[in-house]
């Protein structure tokens, strides 16, 4: 562990690919840069050529922070996914902890300082993420709060349902993400998959009752989340969570059949609708929550 007495290293994986707007990456990065505790180094895996302006971006901030902060890069000559670029980043990162942040999100600004300030505090936690505040495309008014559960055992539970965390938001203890084998090529499931292999290791969970990320959402987040590729990766998380006895018999065809409803019978608006109504909430987490 890279630590000194009195301080707290850590690092930050990104991965950016060449659909992301680069006037949302650049948000996204100096969000992470500017942080009240900032980490010691950014780790970014270009997935893919992503083009001049970007690479220019990074190159700038590289520059510019190089006394405090090591940005480095990570390229893949071709578009891998998600979750090879999250494993190539974990392996590379230098510190014992390792935060995630995608490269279209707005870190609030005291995100580090709240996650640090629980770990020091609760020293056994080896994931701990946080709220989430949902908008859409330009416009930074909240639409809705993603929500997740706060205790070890309620995100036990949860993850038998769905997933209990907001990926951008968490904080992972590297040794423990190796430990089960770290990420994986899991389409559009990659922390799902590695949140259940966690919890199968004995890795100890929490979230912080804090909006850490505001997370920019496209007009079609919802038409992403239906159709048969989606549903299929869906499908092979419930059986996973069966096969390692996480779920029986009667919650593996209700999750399943649930996911069926909704990913391939609704159409798109009533999809959305669902997801507004029961996967998200119009209350702001936390007594103080992004301040």
């Amino acid at each position: 562990m890279a630590e000194e007495k009195g301080s707290f290293d850590f690092s930050v994986a990104m991965s950016v690919y060449q659909k992301d707007q680069p006037r949302h990456f650049e948000r996204a990065l100096d969000s992470v840069i500017k942080q009240t505790l900032p980490p010691r180094e950014i780790v970014i895996v270009l997935d893919g050529p992503v083009g001049g302006e970007v690479t220019d971006i990074i190159r700038d901030r590289a520059e510019k922070h190089r006394e405090r902060i090591a940005i480095r890069t990570i390229s893949f000559k071709r578009n891998r996914g998600l979750g090879p670029a999250l494993k190539a980043a974990v392996e590379r990162c230098r510190y014992e902890w390792v935060a995630r942040m995608d490269s279209d999100d707005i870190a609030r600004p005291k995100r580090f300082e709240i996650q640090v300030n629980y770990i020091m505090q609760n020293p056994d936690t080896d994931v701990l993420g946080g709220q989430i505040a949902e908008f859409m495309d330009e416009d930074e008014t909240t639409l809705s709060y993603r929500r997740t559960p706060l205790t070890a055992e309620g995100i036990g539970n949860a993850l038998k349902r769905r997933c209990p965390f907001n990926h951008m938001t968490v904080m992972m203890r590297r040794e423990a993400v190796l430990g089960a084998g770290n990420y994986r090529a899991w389409h559009f499931n990659e922390d799902y998959d590695l949140w259940i292999r966690m919890f199968l290791n004995g890795s100890r969970f929490a979230n912080v009752d804090r909006v850490l990320v505001k997370v920019r959402i496209g007009r079609e987040m919802y038409r992403r989340r239906g159709g048969l590729a989606y549903f299929r990766s869906e499908k092979r998380i419930q059986s996973m969570l069966f096969k390692e006895g996480v779920i029986g018999m009667r919650g593996y065809l209700a999750n399943v059949w649930i996911r069926f409803l909704v990913q391939i019978v609704l159409p798109d608006r009533l999809r959305g609708i669902v997801f507004r109504r029961f996967a998200r909430d119009t209350r702001k987490p936390g007594p103080h929550a992004g301040r």
